[in-house]
């Protein structure tokens, strides 16, 4: 089994000390986002995860916590996300220069071998044209040389949820975000740009639930739980299905996610997993780092709701 720590929310930057405390049980609770009268106790205990994938775009609050999952037996590997984007669009993240600096110090306690960078969502509008992506690009590519062999990118997917914050934004301060077929243009004639980059600074450059629409451009689709990932990192084999719970051009083996929508605080304009940041406010002033799961039915659901087999 795989646990996914989380495309939901990012639980190293919030929620790291619940993470410990369930490792430390040996399980968690998770609820069915679509049906939360549905729960699911998933097990963390060593014997019974093949490795564990966390997401994060700032894991220095949980670099410590870290060492402690490793010292319990855990398998880890992380996905670190760090696009260099206006304020504006990442509001609750630090400067960049910190995050590389958190990046290099993963990597040192993890090894390049189990960390691997996303440049994601690449969103192109009138504040980040192709030229701001190239410089970007190459910059934290220049910074990470060494620290990681291999880099995951996708374009911005126009979630109902992002589409009304980034309207917002444009109302209030002018920030317009291309339409699709602009962005489809400008997606073909930068993605050679970002893969020479990438090889440049001895990374493999894959994309995201991308499918097919890069052929030819130098950036081939890839899965982001990789079962060779798995392999290379830890020498364990994992079958190679695809998630059926996830989207149809994402190639990811399946996995256990324990995370919960509506949790994360830190809000990226671009989000799909916060409907609101009053939601995700009050969720976060509400956890119990003790508590089972992180949807806020997960107290309720330790007494009064069944425990059901859910994906």
């Amino acid at each position: 089994m795989i646990i996914s720590a989380s495309r939901r929310t990012d639980i190293p930057a919030l929620y790291g000390p619940w993470l410990l405390n369930r490792a430390r049980q040996g399980h968690c609770l998770k609820v069915n986002p679509f049906n939360p009268s549905q729960t699911k106790q998933v097990s963390l205990r060593p014997q019974d995860v093949t490795a564990m994938v966390l997401w994060t775009k700032n894991p220095r609050p949980f670099v410590h916590g870290l060492e402690a999952l490793q010292d319990m037996g855990l398998r880890l590997l992380m996905l670190h996300t760090l696009n260099g984007y206006p304020r504006m669009l990442e509001p609750g993240v630090p400067p960049l220069a910190r995050r590389l600096d958190t990046f290099a110090g993963v990597s040192r306690l993890l090894g390049p071998d189990k960390l691997r960078w996303r440049y994601d969502p690449i969103l192109i509008g009138d504040a980040t044209p192709p030229k701001h992506h190239v410089r970007s690009f190459s910059r934290i590519c220049r910074e990470l040389n060494g620290m990681t062999r291999h880099v995951i990118v996708s374009w911005y997917t126009p979630y109902a949820k992002a589409e009304k914050r980034l309207a917002g934004l444009n109302r209030a301060r002018g920030i317009r975000i291309w339409d699709s077929g602009r962005q489809t243009l400008s997606m073909r004639e930068l993605a050679p740009e970002l893969a020479a980059i990438a090889g440049d600074n001895g990374m493999a450059i894959t994309s995201c639930a991308m499918g097919e629409d890069l052929d030819g451009t130098g950036v081939a689709p890839g899965p982001c739980i990789d079962p060779d990932w798995i392999r290379e990192a830890f020498d364990l084999e994992v079958p190679r299905t695809k998630d059926p719970g996830q989207r149809n051009k994402c190639r990811c083996v399946p996995s256990e996610d324990i995370g919960a929508y509506d949790t994360c605080v830190l809000g990226c304009a671009y989000c799909y997993g916060t409907s609101s940041r009053r939601a995700a406010l009050r969720a976060k002033k509400n956890h119990d780092p003790v508590g089972p799961g992180l949807h806020p039915r997960a107290q309720e659901a330790r007494t009064t709701l069944p425990l059901l087999d859910i994906t």
